[in-house]
């Protein structure tokens, strides 16, 4: 009996407590990481404490819940929504064991900590973080705070899982890109892409004239598309159109897809350029710079056509990537006209399986679509057979019902959220412009402000703004069914304890 006992293969809570483990074991890792910076910048060594009291709580804690729970145990299947409640508290501690660098220098408060982390690992890039005082290794944890959530928390962690596991576990994160048949493969592959783009883009900047430190946070920050930057004045501060026109690349890189990335490497121009969402981006992308350069002449903020276009097109791509970077000194200067547009761009966002927020272009084609198919059955001839198909990835998919249903789900969810969220804001005295503007900022992981945001801010706005963040970057309903999952356990140990003792 004691034999066949200890061969049983670990599951349930136990199964999602050990993996829960491993990620922190990780993530402990991922706090420790910015002391590299101490071999270079020797000054920021007092701060050094910062780091190294979080990271190793955090890797010991996690080395507990997985030695107590799968150490060497056989590791069974996961049970519905338990990848979710792995997604959410892998998040969770991620969210606090970052944050506590910031509170340990006694300059921020708790909302102040928690929003600057936040907004750091969904890859949101609203800050309240004084960047020409903040130290060396602050920028460089901050910017690492955009790799780790801008790829994913999960990747990383992937490679300690069984590849059933692991492709449940990244799926739940919001991704659905699986570049090669072996998950583990997938995930390396995934972050060698991702870190060469980083590099590629490192050595560009340089090359454009930019310091190093600041072209290896920028560049990080753009394929990300997170939006922190070293400098007060974002890429403005620059006054370079090189440096913009690579931002612009790298911002588009980071919001396509890895697998449309992995085609376009591998000389699969045809596939990647008639994957749906690449003509949408590439639509959007020449309609809104134009139409902003249009009106940006037309309310006379800009002069000349040349410099409404390179305003246009560089904010154009940045809001629609969700980066938030910027070439002018606020978006409040902007016409209300460009502002609706950006909003408009901020719900967008980027394409599914991209660093970028928003809804996603895939859900919009499928939104359009069902739309024109809707139409199309309704008022089409009887007789014809129609088809339901979207080109992805070199083939034409079919959209299933099921799909379609998901995305109006998550559209509705999303627009609710929204709503909840600016209502909010306004009840803490914003105006209905800056509110609705500033909660689509948050709630897409755009990062762009109009001014509501701040250090000084109502503690209060904070935490909206961050809640606003996190259900944005993982999608909301992931967050929903690990919730309920919870819930659902806790409702069995109640009643499974009451029959016990009846």
């Amino acid at each position: 009996m004691t034999s066949e006992t200890s061969k049983r293969p670990v599951t349930g809570t136990r199964l999602v407590i050990g993996y829960i483990g491993v990620s922190s074991m990780l993530i402990g890792i991922m706090v420790l990481t910015p002391l590299l910076v101490l071999t270079v910048y020797r000054h920021d060594l007092p701060h050094a404490t910062c780091f190294i009291f979080p990271g190793v709580i955090t890797m010991l804690f996690g080395y507990l819940l997985y030695f107590l729970n799968i150490r060497g145990a056989r590791r069974g299947p996961l049970q519905k929504n338990e990848d979710a409640i792995i997604i959410v508290f892998t998040w969770l501690i991620a969210i606090v064991s970052c944050s506590v660098p910031f509170l340990l220098t006694g300059e921020f408060t708790v909302s102040q900590s928690v929003f600057e982390t936040m907004s750091g690992l969904t890859t949101t890039g609203l800050s309240i973080v004084d960047v020409q005082s903040c130290p060396n290794i602050f920028l460089i944890h901050r910017s690492l705070l955009h790799f780790f959530g801008g790829i994913g928390l999960v990747l990383v962690m992937v490679t300690a899982l069984s590849n059933a596991h692991g492709l449940r576990v990244y799926n739940a994160e919001g991704h659905t890109d699986k570049l090669l048949p072996n998950m583990v493969d997938s995930a390396r592959l995934i972050l060698a892409m991702y870190t060469g783009f980083i590099l590629a883009g490192t050595v560009a900047y340089r090359i454009a004239g930019v310091p190093l430190f600041d072209a290896v946070n920028t560049a990080i920050s753009a394929v990300s598309t997170g939006g922190f930057t070293v400098t007060p004045g974002s890429i403005g501060d620059y006054n370079s159109v090189p440096v913009e026109i690579i931002s612009i690349v790298l911002m588009l890189v980071g919001a396509v897809n890895f697998l449309e990335n992995f085609l376009l490497l591998r000389g699969r121009f045809h596939a990647y350029c008639n994957h749906a969402e690449t003509k949408v981006l590439g639509a959007v992308v020449v309609g809104f710079s134009v139409t902003t350069a249009l009106i940006l002449l037309a309310f006379g903020t800009v002069s000349a056509f040349p410099k409404a276009l390179r305003v246009g097109l560089f904010e154009t791509v940045s809001v629609l990537t969700s980066t938030g970077f910027s070439i002018i000194p606020s978006i409040s200067v902007l016409p209300p006209a460009v502002i609706f547009l950006f909003v408009i761009l901020m719900f967008m966002g980027g394409q599914a399986g991209s660093t970028a927020g928003g809804i996603k272009l895939h859900r919009i084609v499928v939104i359009v679509k069902s739309l024109i198919w809707s139409f199309r059955d309704r008022y089409g001839h009887h007789r014809n057979v129609y088809s339901y198909k979207i080109h992805r990835f070199g083939k034409y998919i079919e959209c299933t019902d099921k799909e379609r249903r998901e995305v109006f789900l998550f559209l509705g969810m999303y627009v609710a959220l929204f709503f909840l969220g600016s209502f909010l804001f306004m009840l803490l005295g914003s105006s209905m412009q800056d509110a609705t503007f500033e909660f689509a900022s948050c709630i897409g992981n755009t990062g762009v402000s109009i001014g509501l945001i701040q250090a000084s801010s109502n503690p209060a706005v904070l935490w909206v703004g961050a809640v606003g963040m996190f259900f944005g970057r993982l999608e909301i309903i992931p967050v929903f069914l690990a919730f309920r999952r919870i819930g659902g356990k806790i409702r069995e140990r109640v009643t499974y304890g009451n029959g016990n003792q009846t």
